[in-house]
């Protein structure tokens, strides 16, 4: 870029984020002419285009530089909305997606900046001004529809394969878990919600029940424990799984359990939901996890006894 061409230019720095961005704008000589924040949306990029473009026209800027760092789809509506707008159009706008790792190692040659979005799009602003960039322009257009096609493919094929192969793999577990002739097989799958897979999975991880003395040493084992969190007389509802156990096991218990409750099961969806309201965070993950506690109870006392499950609700009919 020659240096009459530089002197007209406005470059605009944007700092991208999930809700937010935020621009800043000067000429080549650091002069700052635009500082605010717009949202990431459809509204929030006109807000952009209509501020440069006045900017533009009451500072007699021929050329317009726009720069931002690669966040995916974060920026990429936003940079096809710069590179194509009609109203920019006749200052020849250039867009650019940085490479974040080269924006932080620049961001280090400022001593003892602070990071904050005003900072963060002044430097990115700062890096086109004093000609550093050497990657090409986005162009919305030329591969788009190409690009889209090519992936929406890859991602089929992907899901075509994974679905054959879990198909595979569901078929050799029944095979498999059949000729071993399991009665707890036959105990867990008598629970409304737990299909073959899942039965197996438990099964495969427990082994035989009798390594458990207690069910506390099998849901320890399945890593479904909690440190206690305790301050003077306040104990936290808030504490982390301790997870040291079987991931294996651990994952076929949740899973399970969560089947169970989607199938119905009043005692487990009531329990699911009380544990639910008790809390304000975390609440899916703390009453699923609670829920799936209670649940190795019960697979215990069925394994231990060899008994078929009985839903305490047709037990009181039969009573």
């Amino acid at each position: 870029m020659d240096k009459d061409k530089l002197q007209s230019t406005l470059f605009v720095g944007i700092d991208v984020s999930s809700s937010s961005n935020y621009a800043f704008a000067m000429d080549f000589f650091g002069t700052e002419f635009l500082s605010f924040s717009f949202t990431n949306n459809q509204p929030g990029s006109t807000v952009l285009v209509s501020n440069v473009s006045n900017c533009l026209r009451q500072n007699n800027f021929k050329y317009v530089v726009f720069n931002m760092e690669s966040t995916s789809f974060y920026s990429f509506h936003l940079c096809c909305v710069l590179a194509s707008s009609i109203e920019l159009a006749e200052f020849k706008p250039l867009v650019y997606c940085l490479n974040p790792k080269v924006i932080a190692a620049y961001r280090e040659s400022f001593v003892c900046l602070d990071k904050t979005d005003p900072l963060d799009a002044k430097v990115i602003c700062d890096f086109a001004r004093v000609g550093k960039i050497t990657s090409s322009p986005f162009n919305a257009s030329t591969f788009l529809a190409l690009q889209r096609l090519t992936r929406q493919r890859l991602h089929v094929v992907e899901c075509l394969t994974r679905e054959k192969q879990l198909k595979e793999l569901n078929k050799a577990i029944l095979k498999t878990v059949k000729g071993l002739h399991s009665n707890e097989y036959d105990c867990l799958l008598s629970i409304k919600g737990i299909g073959p897979v899942y039965a197996a999975g438990i099964i495969s991880e427990i082994g035989f029940i009798s390594r458990f003395n207690r069910e506390e040493y099998l849901a320890s084992f399945a890593g479904l424990t909690w440190k206690r969190k305790q301050s003077g007389k306040h104990t936290s509802d808030i504490t982390n799984l301790t997870k040291n156990g079987n991931k294996y096991l651990r994952y076929y218990l949740l899973e399970a359990v969560n089947s169970v409750i989607c199938h119905g099961n009043q005692e487990y969806s009531d329990f699911y939901h009380k544990k639910y309201s008790e809390v304000t965070k975390f609440q899916r993950k703390r009453a699923l996890a609670l829920t799936a506690r209670k649940f190795v109870r019960l697979i215990f006392s069925m394994l231990q006894k060899n008994q078929l499950y009985i839903n305490p609700k047709e037990m009181i009919k039969l009573t």
